[in-house]
């Protein structure tokens, strides 16, 4: 279970969503909305992609420590 902020289809204000099972609901009137494969797994690709970035950053960093000899 976790919360974002997005904006209503129905109430039209932004508020806290409560992300459960696949589905959201607006805490503010209650509109229940199932995500989509494709929102989630979005979210999901980048992520992947900053932690790929990440890790490959850090590795460079050790070659670069092990050849200049710091």
């Amino acid at each position: 279970m976790s919360h974002d902020i997005a904006d209503c289809p129905k109430c039209k204000q932004r508020d806290f969503v409560l992300k459960e099972n696949g589905e959201w609901e607006c805490l503010n009137c209650q509109y229940k909305h199932k995500i989509l494969k494709t929102e989630s797994a979005s979210s999901e690709t980048k992520t992947d992609a900053i932690t790929l970035l990440v890790a490959t950053f850090v590795v460079a960093l050790f070659i670069m420590f092990a050849f200049v000899g710091v």
